[in-house]
């Protein structure tokens, strides 16, 4: 009974949350187990949340042990249906015993169920893929042995990928590879359990390697995120790719950060020459206060007070639903935040805090108020349509407030462009460089992947 109502609140508060969620290849999902979900982890109580909501089976989780340390929560995680891990780096000598928890999951499979997994073992956020560990592989062929290999395990790799998973209302893209058969490994399983279970592992990585965006460290997160900042639109518009469309901005990313790799490991002095002319670039627009989409399609002054006469029109119309917006919704939305920084300082557990939070002060506030103007007024259609402009003015507002900030970057643009037009026509000139450099870059990648193609 709880974990069906707790999916369905889950279920609810993501949408809410999120302001699109796109998957890919949705139907490759088995409707039933038994299966292993293997899935990156870069936004802890949150990618549980996600995942667990899109199986059409109700999943078990393996959770840390430390985490069932009061009776409330080992009451709750138990009736969430989570399997308890005891982490070596948790146990006081640096070692703990899997043959429990391996005993139990080969259980719950055997009985059919579905078990998810974050085989990497920690929660970083980030777009880097930790070390993915064995655990996975060696209870799907450990369950398969003990089942003569008669069991059908399967074992599904999911990739997550947050545009920003702090931020209310981002955008959320998962990637699904199709089943991985562990029967397919019965043969080297029988004559070497340990390289079976590190060739499935091998398997499991290569699969989500293809399914998210990798880099190697804080710094080559930072390079990979200038250039898509400078370059992405650019090149999507190369291949007709719509901008708002989730798979075609994975496609373009993981096509960058498959182009760095390959010059990283190529050509390491040009990488170095373009790092330190986007970092001269984006120096330069923290200088002016600017960011670099105000600089993508308005490199001319009459397209500057254009864009920016367009806006403020908006803003004069809108204003009056943004002020209703902002008066009913600015205590349940500004709440969750603030309570989410009190309750814990790690960046990781924000967003889930945030969202279950939201899912009680929405509701609650929502209903004070409906009952309020109710008893003011009296006029029960009258309530029913406050009732219903109460999400729709929210979202508006959340929209409008986001023009505000635009329309305030275009004037500031428009103004600089009179005070210290030396410096914006140097940032344009920075940027238009730039392009130049990638454009090269893409040719030369593009012609490489052509020519192995064709030898293959």
């Amino acid at each position: 009974m709880i974990t069906s109502l707790f999916r369905l609140i889950v279920r609810i508060a993501l949408r809410i949350f999120f302001r699109k969620i796109e998957i890919t290849n949705l139907e490759a999902l088995p409707k039933k187990g038994p299966m292993i979900v293997a899935a990156n982890h870069p936004s802890t109580f949150m990618d549980a949340s996600v995942v667990g909501c899109f199986l059409a089976q109700k999943p078990r989780f393996l959770v840390k042990a430390s985490l069932f340390n009061t009776a409330f929560s080992k009451w709750l995680l138990t009736n969430m249906r989570a399997i308890p891990v005891q982490r070596a780096q948790d146990s006081p000598d640096g070692k703990t015993d899997t043959s429990f928890l391996f005993s139990k999951c080969y259980d719950r499979l055997a009985d059919g169920d579905t078990i998810l997994i974050f085989p990497e073992g920690v929660s970083m956020h980030g777009r880097q893929l930790h070390k993915i560990k064995t655990g996975a592989a060696r209870i799907a062929l450990g369950a398969e042995a003990a089942n003569d290999f008669n069991l059908g395990v399967k074992i599904v790799t999911i990739g997550l990928n947050y545009s920003n998973p702090r931020l209310f209302r981002s955008d959320l893209y998962l990637t699904i590879k199709e089943p991985i058969e562990v029967q397919d490994w019965k043969e080297l399983y029988l004559k070497d359990e340990r390289e079976a279970s590190d060739s499935l592992t091998e398997k499991i990585k290569d699969q989500l390697h293809e399914q998210i965006i990798i880099t190697q460290d804080a710094a080559e997160d930072n390079l990979l995120e200038q250039i898509e900042d400078v370059y992405k639109g650019r090149l999507l518009e190369k291949f007709d790719w719509d901008p708002k469309d989730a798979e075609a901005n994975f496609q373009a990313s993981k096509g960058l950060e498959q182009a760095l790799r390959y010059f990283k490991e190529t050509d390491a002095d040009r990488v170095a020459d373009l790092k330190n002319k986007l970092e001269n670039y984006f120096h330069n627009l923290d200088q002016l206060r600017l960011h670099d989409d105000l600089f993508e399609n308005t490199q001319e002054r009459s397209s500057f007070m254009q864009a920016g006469l367009k806006q403020l029109g908006y803003l004069l119309l809108g204003f009056p639903v943004w002020f209703y917006g902002l008066i009913n919704n600015y205590l349940p939305y500004t709440l969750p935040s603030r309570l989410a920084y009190v309750i814990s300082k790690e960046e990781g557990y924000i967003a889930p805090i945030m969202m279950f939070i939201g899912t009680l002060t929405f509701p609650l506030f929502y209903g004070l108020q409906i009952w309020a103007v109710q008893e003011y007024i009296g006029i029960s259609w009258l309530t029913i349509l406050y009732a219903l402009t109460l999400p729709i003015a929210g979202f508006f507002t959340l929209a409008y407030w986001r023009n505000v900030q635009n329309t305030k970057d275009q004037w500031t643009l428009f103004a600089k462009f009179y005070k210290t037009g030396d410096m914006v026509a140097k940032v344009i000139r920075q940027r238009t460089e730039i392009v130049a450099v990638l454009d090269v870059a893409k040719r030369e990648y593009l012609a490489v992947l052509e020519t192995s193609g064709s030898e293959q």
